[in-house]
């Protein structure tokens, strides 16, 4: 079953109002919120076939419930040496030995950067979801959950946030430049056609711009 985790800001879960705009809707009944490091987090549990579309469908109704609320996509749990140590039960050694490669299969997942830094030396951090599929595949360690893969949580972001990528952006211009056309094909028209009633109107004594300019010159 995929858990994936929504940043939500600005709610307060603490207000009774807000409590009962997430009760009055249903698929907002079955979202568990959670609050970890000052952040609140929507976590949804699906097993959905399209779990982007279902995760993108229950970030809309949240803004849609609680519109003071809003998405800022999906969360990053992210995790130190520490972190993995104490979420599957081994000291910070082995954890530290199997980053450097130094103990089991290797192949470690690549830390996504770093923070702190100074006389303490920074800390490494990775994405739990990638650790935990690595510990799953060599060692049946990680939790049961299934996460979304990399490329799915940019998709979803994308659609929680609005995003257009480059293929909506160049199509946009696409359309923009036909409609472009046909309003300069539709002005073309009606020009010709004021043309030709004004020439109708003349009864034959219409003569040409050219030629007055020709018998000017003569």
């Amino acid at each position: 079953m995929y858990r994936i985790a929504l940043h939500v800001g600005n709610i307060d879960l603490h207000d009774p109002h807000v409590l009962s705009r997430i009760g009055a809707v249903d698929p907002l009944c079955e979202v568990s919120w959670e609050s970890v490091d000052g952040r609140t987090l929507a976590v949804i549990y699906c097993d959905d076939h399209d779990p982007i579309s279902h995760v993108v469908t229950i970030a809309r109704r949240i803004t849609h419930a609680i519109p003071e609320a809003h998405v800022d996509g999906i969360d990053q749990d992210l995790v130190s040496v520490s972190d993995i140590a104490r979420r599957v039960g081994m000291t910070r050694e082995a954890v530290r030995l199997w980053v450097k490669g130094q103990r089991g299969p290797g192949g470690f997942p690549s830390a996504l950067g770093s923070v702190g830094g100074g006389e303490r030396g920074s800390t490494q951090i990775w994405s739990w979801p990638s650790v935990n599929a690595w510990l799953d595949e060599h060692f049946g360690l990680g939790d049961e959950d299934q996460y979304l893969t990399p490329e799915q949580v940019t998709v979803a972001n994308a659609a929680i946030l609005q995003v257009e990528d480059y293929i909506d952006h160049e199509w946009n211009e696409l359309v923009q430049l036909d409609l472009e056309i046909a309003v300069e094909g539709q002005a073309e028209a009606r020009r010709s056609q004021k043309q030709r009633e004004l020439l109708a109107s003349q009864d034959g004594d219409f003569v040409p711009a050219v030629e007055l300019q020709w018998e000017s010159a003569a």
